[in-house]
């Protein structure tokens, strides 16, 4: 199974200038957002498989990657959890894909 999203800003940013700043030209900046991308492998309940994700936004252009795990708890419904890093971030939640 995979899954993931893709979000794309269409219009530019402008950084604001800060005063001791001495570039003489603007950075343009498009916001872009590679969120949950995974590959799983499906045993009965269970998921499994590794993720990443890449966001660039204003000054930050961060890549994580790590893994996800998901159980079936109903129809449509999945527990899941998430831990990925450089920084280790833990995550956890409910899904419901109808």
């Amino acid at each position: 199974m995979t899954q993931g999203l893709w979000v794309q800003s269409l219009r530019a940013h402008l950084p604001e200038e800060s005063a001791d700043s001495e570039q003489e030209e603007t950075e343009v900046r498009y916001g872009s957002i590679l969120d949950g991308v995974h590959v799983s492998a499906v045993f009965g309940r269970a998921e499994i498989g590794p993720i990443v994700e890449h966001i660039q936004y204003r000054e930050e252009k961060e890549w994580k990657g790590g893994v996800r795990a998901a159980w079936r708890v109903g129809r449509g419904f999945k527990v899941v959890g998430q831990v990925v890093g450089p920084e280790t971030e833990v995550r956890g939640g409910l899904t419901w894909e109808p």
